[in-house]
């Protein structure tokens, strides 16, 4: 491909021409102009001035990474005051509605920047696993720049995000099958010791100060109904860094399977320790037969002898037994007792009068 080719501009399918290509082929001849791909997954335009990317659109249905998403989702803004933001000053694009958002002081231009890159790496890790779709390199001078978007080397972002799709594949294959269900377990913890020994209570402390804003924002995603493959969705921080806090949720026990699984989970936990008490009576069964055919066999014991001591076998089996059963009883007690809730201690009944005496 020439440049008299980069100069006119052209159409070419993902199945015949990967982007990476005509990425690093804009880059190397220094190229300005927009490139777009679309397929069914959605669509997004890169903005070239002189080989740097300089600025980005995107829409994908089944993602949340545009700004108004990010700013709501996140919790950073709420949907009535971001609504009113934009009628305020009449936002009628993503660049407008930036400058909104500086001008107001409801962000700073540093997070800006911070959250377009990470957007802008998100649109190459969506569109570069894409197999099917069309792309096209519309070259031009006329570019619009975005005022809080720092210009990047696309070299860089595509080895980037090329280096997340590699961590996101491990990632997600330690969080298969990603048609499980969690809820927050710190709704379910009421207190918690302190340092003087008193109790703390999370809902006092408030979530936001157990979280940054990325770890609150994917806690919140959390209800026991949304799967795993849902949350990374829906998600605004992107796949990667969503697999990675939940990964860690999940090694500190901040998530576990909703309420009404814990019951089945406790019962097969229940039943491998009735299971092992079971194998263990086997075995004391096993050895003492064994002892007992060795001591038979030497034919040193009469008659009674012989009696009494099957006797004393069969009994110690049956003590054996008994307890093993006792034990499994006492655990299933155990694991009733902890799903029902705390009841309040009920008040002594009332003494009958006495009757006075003659």
């Amino acid at each position: 491909m020439n440049d008299n080719f980069l100069q006119r501009g052209f159409n070419a399918d993902l199945e015949h021409f990967e982007l990476t290509d005509i990425m690093q082929l804009i880059t190397q001849q220094v190229k300005s102009g927009i490139l777009t791909v679309k397929s069914k997954e959605g669509n997004c335009s890169w903005s070239f001035c002189d080989g740097q990317l300089v600025g980005f659109s995107c829409h994908f249905p089944s993602h949340s990474i545009d700004l108004e998403s990010i700013l709501v989702k996140s919790g950073m803004m709420k949907r009535r005051q971001f609504d009113q933001l934009v009628e305020r000053h009449g936002c009628r694009s993503t660049i407008e509605l930036e400058r909104a958002l500086v001008k107001d002081e409801l962000v700073t231009p540093e997070k800006l920047e911070e959250i377009n890159l990470r957007r802008l790496i998100e649109t190459f890790i969506i569109s570069l696993q894409w197999t099917k779709g069309q792309y096209r390199f519309i070259p031009t001078t006329e570019i619009t720049s975005q005022e809080f978007f720092t210009p990047q080397d696309v070299n860089f972002v595509i080895l980037e995000a090329l280096r997340q799709i590699d961590e996101m594949a491990i990632m997600e294959e330690r969080l298969k099958p990603l048609d499980r269900r969690f809820e927050p377990a710190l709704d379910l913890i009421e207190a918690t010791p302190g340092q003087d020994g008193q109790e703390i209570s999370f809902g006092k402390l408030g979530l936001d100060r157990q979280f940054d804003l990325d770890e609150l924002e994917v806690y919140n995603l959390f209800n026991g109904l949304r799967t795993l493959e849902e949350i990374l969705n829906i998600s605004t921080l992107g796949r990667f860094h969503t697999c990675r806090i939940i990964l860690n949720f999940l090694d500190r026990g901040i998530i576990t399977p909703p309420t009404g699984e814990l019951p089945s989970y406790r019962q097969k936990l229940t039943q491998a320790k009735f299971y092992q008490y079971s194998a263990a009576s086997v075995l004391v069964l096993f050895c003492l037969c064994l002892l007992a055919s060795i001591i038979l066999a030497a034919g040193n014991l009469n008659t009674r002898t012989r009696k009494d001591f099957f006797h004393t076998l069969v009994n110690n089996v049956k003590a054996v037994q008994e307890k093993q059963l006792l034990q499994a009883q006492e655990l299933l007690l155990r694991d009733i007792v902890d799903e029902q809730p705390a009841r309040p201690a009920a008040s002594p009944p009332a003494q009958a009068p006495s009757k006075p005496t003659s």
